[in-house]
């Protein structure tokens, strides 16, 4: 699922800053606090949960979305019993 410009996307506060939501691994302490950063910044979003629903519906398995790492995703996805 591809997300359309002119959405909530536009009120994103990750908005130009992929560097920081797409880290390489989560296990590497360097990658692990530029994935840190990127949940901070997801925090203060005002369409956190519209990016989280997207995230959840689109089966994104990359990157951070909605303060939620992939392993965090597969997981609410299993609670919200999305398949």
């Amino acid at each position: 699922m591809k997300v359309e410009t002119g959405t909530w996307t536009d009120l994103a506060a990750c908005r130009g800053k992929s560097d920081l939501f797409f880290p390489r691994t989560y296990r590497d302490t360097y990658e692990r606090s530029k994935a840190d950063r990127a949940i901070a910044i997801c925090n203060t979003c005002p369409v956190m949960q519209q990016c989280r629903t997207y995230a959840l519906h689109a089966h994104e398995r990359f990157g951070i979305w909605g303060a939620l790492t992939p392993d965090g995703l597969r997981d609410e996805r299993r609670r919200l019993r999305i398949t």
